[in-house]
């Protein structure tokens, strides 16, 4: 399917949803925000600074977005190289990374659905390529970090212009 229309599809999809009354909801554990199509309205808006660091809700993780390509603030295709950690610093081997980027002021996500990390040479590190964060507004970018059995999710919030 054509970029095109796959964004002519999810405007469609995300015009539609904003005047039903039908709504998806995801349940995330911890304290990170619904997915109502509503729940976005007070999302908080994180200013992108290379190594910027998150810890997982739960506190096992914290995730440093070592480098977004190109920097969030245009409609496109990017790239981000992350660093996973446990709770103490300890930078994680053999840990799961997987994104899920979706704006909750619209009820949508983006296909794929999710982006899943590829281990790097460098130990902790992980590329999620070409996530497609392809409309205006405020994306929430779910990260699932899984290492030893533990889950635990952290939240980066990117406003894009156009």
């Amino acid at each position: 399917m054509s970029f095109s229309l796959r964004l002519l599809l999810c405007l469609c999809v995300a015009c539609g949803a904003e005047g039903s009354d039908h709504h998806h909801h995801h349940h995330h554990g911890g304290s990170g925000p619904s997915g109502s199509a509503d729940a976005g309205q007070d999302l908080p808006g994180d200013t992108y600074i290379a190594g910027m660091e998150k810890v997982s809700t739960d506190g096992h993780f914290r995730v440093a977005l070592v480098e977004s390509t190109p920097i969030p603030q245009d409609l496109t295709l990017y790239t981000w190289t992350v660093e996973v950690r446990d709770a103490q610093g300890a930078v994680l081997d053999e840990a799961s990374v997987v994104a899920e980027p979706t704006m909750p002021d619209h009820g949508h996500g983006t296909f794929p659905v999710t982006t899943p990390g590829v281990a790097t040479d460098e130990t902790g590190r992980f590329t999620l390529s070409d996530m497609d964060l392809f409309m205006a507004g405020t994306w929430q970018v779910e990260m699932r970090i899984t290492h030893s059995g533990t889950t635990d999710t952290v939240f980066f919030y990117f406003t894009l212009d156009s």
